[in-house]
């Protein structure tokens, strides 16, 4: 026999109170007096609402689960302080609710009277259902009251005026009134972005003032740095010219407010910003060159060898040039800038023509088919579980069983989906490293007479990165290519070896340079960043 505890409460200010603290020793004491062991730690439904049904997403859904899939059932008891922990729906969604536990042989015990709810109490004695479905409408009906007056009291501070969130602009204090560091700042971002810069530029700009103020999320004095999100954010927050959106958990729940927080940007200034940044979007008047479809087949591979953050295409003189993210939001030293299609051959014909080892496969190849035996049994767990609820519906139709079932459904169908995943990536594994050079080969032949190239390199893309696990780019005119089987390969930038020499090496063209790779071991390793340390150092 299982013996649980079950506690809620609704709202966050809850938190700070002794509620789950009281309906526990009240639990426990019931328990302790009646001769009852408590076989699993108490299950806690933390500022979640039983009005909105939101504690079925969490600790009453696992028990509602539990009992489909027979885990609880004839015998295990379920101890709670009163009936509406359970719920406060209506008054017939809360008794499907209560009668999905009753139905499996599962007995509600409130606590705070000691009232037994089971099947074998309603048939002994019918007038006992009376006792919870008259608790469970006066618990519903308390709920609507305070929902209706919540809503009327929201409506009413608007209209007077009362502060209606505690989710403010970053420039204004709680009181609503201006911070006057940060209201200049962003006056200076829409000045920059009205001067014709985009958001990178003005987020390196921010970054490489001697006295940023704070910028923190929220309330948040923390600075850490201005990065392109963040401008791009604040140049289409409408909240500059004053207007207040009110939500609800994400969702708009009413006409904008105008002149709601202090206006610190024009209309004018404001909507000829957003001309400007949409005249710089991906194919609009004035954007940045893009050649059509062209990908970068690095991406989710190349990352800076200082700091770690993803390297980005950049465009300048009509050639593109792999940098730093950081780099550009002016937060990093590795200001190299790599040749995009100079490095994209150099880095394929690496990789097409080393030897690879398959040593580390056999380990891959377990840890996925130990992921796909435990999505099998998931399936076929969930998919008794759809049969059961599905039988059940068959003698007698309820919106709680209805749920119950359209949730398993949506189960099965996310762990179908992870299964079918699980298995395309085994096959994929399975295959052996040549097949994946191969396919590299193959599709940059493909390359120059493709009418798509974006969709050529989105394959290259998905061969590399079949057999390369990162790509370390540093200052040095270092590229170090990590592979699947844990060797190293190091590119570096060197004189065609046919060349004269020649004084002055910066007179050199372009062209008079090439990539030569290495396999690199643990003291060239090191040899590679110290090298990398020292070109830090002398910028």
């Amino acid at each position: 026999m299982k013996v649980l505890i079950y506690a809620r409460y609704s709202g966050s200010k809850q938190s700070h109170g002794t509620s789950v603290e009281r309906q526990v020793e009240m639990a426990e004491a019931y328990a302790k007096a009646h001769g009852l062991a408590i076989t699993e730690p108490p299950l806690i439904d933390r500022a979640k609402s039983a009005f909105h049904a939101v504690h079925i997403r969490g600790k009453m859904g696992q028990l509602l689960k539990r009992v489909a899939s027979g885990d609880l059932g004839q015998g295990d008891i379920i101890l709670v302080e009163m009936i509406d922990r359970m719920s406060r729906e209506k008054v017939m969604r809360a008794w499907d609710q209560l009668r999905t536990f009753t139905n499996a042989g599962v007995t509600i015990i409130t606590v705070a009277d000691g009232a037994r709810l089971n099947d074998a109490t309603f048939d002994d004695q019918w007038t006992r259902i009376i006792e919870p479905l008259a608790k469970m409408a006066g618990a519903h009906d308390e709920s609507a009251k305070k929902s209706v007056r919540t809503a009327d009291n929201w409506q009413r501070a608007r209209a007077k005026g009362v502060n209606m969130t505690t989710a403010l602009p970053g420039w204004l204090n709680q009181d609503r009134s201006e911070r006057p560091e940060r209201v200049d700042m962003v006056r200076q971002i829409f000045d920059l972005c009205l001067a014709g810069h985009g958001c990178s530029v003005i987020a390196k700009t921010l970054n490489a003032m001697p006295e940023s103020p704070a910028w923190g999320n929220g309330r948040s004095d923390t600075y850490l740095e201005w990065s392109t999100a963040t401008i791009s954010k604040i140049l289409g927050n409408r909240a500059v010219m004053g207007e207040y959106q009110p939500r609800s958990k994400g969702e708009i729940v009413g006409p904008v407010v105008p002149d709601y927080f202090p206006q610190i940007i024009d209309p004018d200034t404001f909507f000829k910003a957003q001309a400007l940044i949409k005249s710089r979007r991906f194919g609009g008047e004035g954007s940045g060159r893009r050649a059509e479809g062209a990908s970068n087949i690095f991406r989710g591979l190349a990352l800076c060898g200082v700091c770690r953050r993803r390297m980005v295409v950049t465009h300048a003189g009509g050639i593109r040039y792999l940098r730093c993210y950081g780099s550009k939001a002016g937060v990093c030293a590795n200001k190299r800038g790599f040749n995009y299609d100079k490095l994209e051959e150099a880095v394929i014909k690496t990789v097409s023509e080393i030897q690879l080892s398959d040593d580390t496969a056999s380990a891959r190849l377990r840890g996925l088919q130990s992921e796909i035996a435990s999505a099998k049994r998931d399936l076929e767990t969930t998919q008794g579980n759809i049969d059961f609820l599905m039988s059940e519906l068959l003698a007698r139709r309820s919106p709680a069983m209805s749920k119950a079932l359209a949730d398993e459904e949506a189960k099965l169908e996310s762990v179908q989906s992870r299964l079918d995943g699980l298995q395309q990536r085994l096959a994929s594994e399975a295959a052996p490293l040549t097949r994946h050079q191969s396919d590299l080969t193959t599709a940059f032949d493909q390359l120059s007479k493709a009418d798509k190239p974006g969709e050529v390199r989105q394959r290259l893309n998905m061969a590399l990165a079949a057999l390369v696990d990162k790509i370390a780019m540093t200052p040095n005119h270092n590229v170090m290519i990590h592979f699947k089987d844990h060797t190293v390969y190091v590119l570096r930038y060197r004189l065609k070896a046919d060349l004269p020499k020649q004084k002055r090496v910066g007179a050199r063209p372009v062209s008079d340079y090439e990539w030569y790779a290495g396999r690199v071991g643990g003291q060239d390793m090191m040899d590679a960043w110290a090298a990398d340390l020292a070109a830090l150092d002398a910028a």
